[in-house]
C-alpha cells in the first residue's frame, strides 16, 4: 500500500494515495485495543512543527501521515525530496464517508462550532443513515495540561459511550493534535483523524477552489481571497518560510552526500 515514508525538516510522511488511505483506514477502523491515529501534512503543519520540537514529535506519532496539500507536494517533487499524491478532505471526505457507509463503520464528528456540526451531522443523517452515531462542537474548554475541565471529560465520556470506529477531530492546528494526543491515542478505540475544516468542507460552508485552480497548486490563493483576514499570514509569511527551510534542508543533505 505504501510505496515508502520521506523524511524531511523533522517530519514523517507516507507516500500514499487516497484509496491507500482507505483501506488503511477501514483494516484498524475496527481494532479496539487502541486507536490508530491517521494524520496528514501540509505546509502549514510543517511550518508549526519546525517551530516547536514537542510539536513536530506529536506529528510523528501518526501511525500514517498523509499529504493534504498541492503546495507540499510540488515542493517536495521540485526539491527532488520524494512524490507523493495529493490527498486532501475538500476533495477525498466525501469518498471516504462513503466508504465508511459502505463497511458498516460507525463516526463520531468533533469539531467546528455547534452550527456546522449540526449541518454536518445532518448531511450525513440524510445520505449515509445511521453512520454517524455521536458528535460534539470543537468549542470547550481545553488545555495541554494533565488536568481535564468539566467539558472535555463529559465530551471524553460522550466519545466512549458511542463506541464508534472512526472518531473525526476538526478543531484545527495544532489545537487538535495536542487534543488528540492528550486525550485520544492511549485509549481503546478504532481509528482517529485530525482534519481541520473538514466539516466545513463537507457542508460547503467553505467551497473548494475550480479544479483548474487545484491542479496547479493555487488552492493557497483562492482560500486566501476567500478568508485573508485569517488566512494571510499563514500562506503570505509561511509559503516563503517553508521554501526557505526545505531549500536550505536540501543543501545540507547535498553536502553531507559529498562527505
Amino acid at each position: 500500500m505504501m510505496e515508502k515514508r520521506l523524511e524531511f525538516l523533522g517530519v514523517s510522511l507516507d507516500c500514499v494515495g487516497a484509496a491507500g488511505v482507505n483501506e488503511y483506514i477501514v483494516k484498524f477502523a475496527r481494532d479496539k485495543n487502541k486507536y490508530t491515529w491517521v494524520g496528514n501534512l501540509n505546509v502549514h503543519a510543517v511550518n508549526l512543527a519546525s517551530k516547536s520540537r514537542d510539536l513536530c514529535h506529536i506529528f510523528n506519532k501518526a501511525n500514517l501521515t498523509f499529504c493534504d496539500g498541492m503546495g507540499l507536494s510540488l515542493c517536495l517533487k521540485v526539491f527532488g525530496i520524494g512524490r507523493v499524491e495529493q490527498v486532501t478532505y475538500n476533495q477525498w471526505f466525501h469518498s471516504l464517508l462513503e466508504r465508511l457507509y459502505e463497511e458498516d463503520l460507525k463516526v463520531y464528528f468533533l469539531g467546528d462550532t455547534p452550527e456546522v456540526i449540526l449541518s454536518a451531522f445532518l448531511l450525513c443523517e440524510d445520505r449515509w443513515p445511521g453512520m454517524v452515531i455521536g458528535y460534539h462542537s470543537g468549542y470547550f474548554d481545553f488545555s495541554k495540561g494533565e488536568s481535564l475541565s468539566d467539558e472535555e471529560q463529559l465530551v471524553i465520556d460522550n466519545i466512549e459511550k458511542c463506541h464508534a470506529d472512526v472518531l473525526v477531530v476538526g478543531m484545527g492546528m495544532p489545537r487538535q493534535e495536542h487534543f488528540i494526543n492528550k486525550n485520544i491515542l492511549w485509549r481503546k478505540g478504532g481509528v482517529v483523524l485530525n482534519g481541520g475544516a473538514c466539516f466545513k468542507f463537507l457542508t460547503g460552508e467553505i467551497k473548494s477552489a475550480p479544479t483548474v485552480i487545484s491542479k496547479y497548486g493555487f488552492e493557497w490563493a483562492y482560500r486566501l481571497f476567500l478568508e485573508p483576514r485569517r488566512l494571510w499570514k499563514r500562506y503570505l509569511i509561511g509559503i516563503p518560510m517553508f521554501i526557505s527551510n526545505l531549500f536550505f534542508y536540501k543543501i545540507k543533505e547535498i553536502v553531507k552526500g559529498y562527505k
